[in-house]
């Protein structure tokens, strides 16, 4: 009797944990994050004599304790104007970043393998003289060029490496996102549709990519493209001149598929084309660097044109003419999807973060629109950034001329969580859908709610289902054949869950739907 009593305590106590168990990939299922820092991942030269051969790197975020074979991988790119630290006049521009090392750690507790990687950064934002704006636009053109080669560098490494170090990241080489922020997302959305340099850089019938006066200490030439294939190498990273590109792991390929944009911009929106990987975009609409329709990039520091841009709404606009993000259209039922619907004009994939104007902050601003709410930083590096700038080092003058708080004039660590809440619960069942991870909506099996998640336990079964729900109190079910016949239902009152039995029932596939005070959610249960 003791012994069945044992069986009978080990069996309750195996249900309630699955019926516990967080969803992986749509929630954050993992409670530790392991880190592995300055992995080389290749090398390449930095300046534009060709005459600093660099190591790349990148570091590792996986769940700690993760038993699973291969996982899906994210590769993040930093934010920073392409940049040192300060010389942006900004505390951020690296790999860790306070807002990158979070978003990579949230990554990796809903069961993603991310790599966050340096990437070459140099322009010249200051040029002067005839030739300057020519130099601005073409040396910052060129460092995304060079940004783009890393990041296709970085997803071929780390192909590689479950060839040649037997899989150690636990990768899944066939479902990747590249993730790019502030000026990464200018990167992300170049990877995602710059593939034909002739039609899309060097035969632009606008000529925007094309030099007006010749700089030879750049490589710009006059009448020709800013961005030199024939010195720099092709989007891949290959070819090139000796001394001035580095071929990494040429028998790769740098496919993925998806990118996802945090207040970055594409060079032009002819880039974008039916057939494109999807695209998940969030920005402040009144962003002063980079316009959320279209408009003129400018420098941070200086205010200076570079370039004309598409923004954010223009290319998920275009992304969803095209059904490029077709992949998204399933039933939400959560807030952030409710939110982002409220003020993206129908365009999903776009979330925009409304936010007023700092001048209403700040008096004497110049720039007039948020960015990156998503940021924060020390008061250290505030003071600091303050102080080489020739301001008075004090905290409140640091919090009022230090670089971000110009676009930021709210910022805080609270603050930024709490949009990073945001654009992890927007994006955790689109990623889902665009990589097909366990828990997509397929018409059957789920309606993806990240604010109901309604658990099944155990599934297939011969016998009964236990049906649990987390986030809201279960009002009735209906249980349907695949016929569309109703087999049973009942009314409930306010419970977290509730007994189907299953031993009266024919083998097959059943559609159980559960409503609870929140909505409805859609789970298969298979008879055995």
């Amino acid at each position: 009797m003791k012994r069945i009593l044992l069986l009978c305590f080990l069996l309750m106590n195996s249900v309630i944990q699955n019926l516990n168990a967080q969803q992986r990939y749509l929630d954050e299922y993992f409670s530790n994050v392991t880190v592995t820092p300055n992995i080389v991942y290749g090398k390449n030269y930095q300046d534009f004599q060709g005459l600093n051969l660099i190591n790349l790197k990148l570091d590792i975020y996986s769940p700690t304790g993760d038993t699973q074979a291969i996982r899906p991988l994210i590769v993040y790119l930093h934010t920073g104007s392409f940049l040192p630290v300060l010389i942006n006049q900004t505390p951020t521009g690296a790999r860790t970043d306070s807002a990158t090392a979070e978003m990579c750690r949230r990554f990796a507790r809903r069961g993603y393998v991310v790599a966050s990687i340096d990437y070459r950064i140099g322009w010249n934002p200051s040029a002067t003289g005839s030739s300057a704006q020519d130099v601005r636009t073409g040396t910052l053109l060129q460092a995304v060029y060079r940004a783009l080669q890393d990041a296709k560098t970085a997803v071929r490494f780390l192909k590689m490496s479950v060839d040649s170090l037997s899989n150690v990241y636990k990768i899944d080489v066939n479902k990747i996102v590249v993730c790019g922020q502030g000026s990464g997302g200018y990167v992300a959305l170049a990877y995602a549709s710059l593939n034909n340099f002739n039609n899309e850089i060097a035969g632009l019938s606008s000529g925007k990519f094309i030099s007006g006066s010749t700089e030879p200490v750049y490589h710009i030439v006059s009448s020709q493209p800013y961005v030199n294939q024939d010195t720099m190498g092709d989007f891949e990273g290959f070819g090139g001149t000796a001394g001035f590109n580095y071929a990494n792991h040429p028998t790769y390929t740098s496919s993925v598929n998806m990118v996802v944009n945090m207040g970055g911009a594409m060079g032009d929106s002819s880039w974008l084309e039916n057939g494109d990987i999807p695209m998940v975009c969030f920005h402040v609409p009144n962003d002063p660097f980079a316009p959320f329709t279209h408009g003129m990039v400018v420098v941070p520091t200086t205010g200076d044109n570079v370039v004309y841009v598409a923004g954010s709404y223009d290319v998920i606009n275009r992304a969803d003419g095209f059904g490029n993000n077709d992949v998204f259209n399933i039933p939400y039922n959560d807030p952030y999807t409710t939110r982002a619907n409220q003020v993206n004009n129908g365009h999903n994939g776009l979330f925009p973060f409304v936010e007023p104007d700092p001048s209403l902050f700040i008096t004497g601003d110049p720039f007039h629109g948020q960015a990156g709410p998503w940021e924060w930083w020390d008061s250290t590096d505030m003071q600091t950034l303050a102080s080489i700038n020739g301001y008075p080092s004090s905290a409140a003058v640091a919090g009022i001329y230090g670089g971000g708080f110009y676009t930021n004039p709210n910022m805080s660590k609270a603050k930024a969580m709490a949009y990073i809440d945001s654009i992890q619960g927007y994006l955790a069942p689109r990623m889902v859908q665009a990589l097909a991870l366990p828990g997509m909506y397929d018409g059957i099996e789920n309606v993806i709610d990240v604010s109901i998640t309604i658990v099944v336990a155990p599934n297939p079964s011969s016998a009964d289902f236990e049906i649990l729900s987390r986030q809201s109190p279960i009002q009735s079910y209906e249980l349907y054949d695949l016929a569309g016949k109703l087999i049973s239902s009942a009314m409930l009152k306010d419970v977290a869950s509730f007994t189907v039995t299953g031993k009266d029932l024919s083998k097959g596939i059943y559609l159980l739907t559960v409503n609870t005070q929140k909505g409805k959610a859609v789970k298969k249960l298979v008879v055995e």
